[in-house]
């Protein structure tokens, strides 16, 4: 899926969950053997204590892959910037600003 297919109800609730300036937490789920593929999961806290994962939606909205097996977004070609460039690109797709959010490694 691309950064088209989503509905601008979801892009706008993702602008509620991640505002401007706002910090987005990461996590690598899964190494590849070879370490240049890296799945990352975005996390969400609740005011009231529950994490929710954020990944598909993230995924379809910044056009990245997400990846049902590991449960997270696959990046490809990458090494250790893998959770910033996750940041990067949905900051990217919700403010055309790729430094609208910032990366917080949990």
């Amino acid at each position: 899926m691309t950064a088209q297919t989503i509905t601008e109800d979801e892009r706008e609730v993702l602008r509620r969950t991640f505002p401007r300036e706002s910090y987005v937490n990461t996590l690598i789920r899964h190494v590849s053997a070879s370490r240049m593929t890296r799945w990352v999961s975005v996390l969400v806290a609740d005011d009231e204590g529950p994490v929710w994962d954020m990944s598909g939606p993230v995924a379809r909205a910044a056009g990245l892959t997400f990846d049902r097996r590991h449960g997270a977004i696959k990046m490809t070609g990458v090494s250790s910037d893998a959770e910033w460039e996750v940041v990067n690109a949905l900051g990217s797709a919700l403010y055309s600003d790729e430094s609208a959010l910032h990366h917080q490694r949990v």
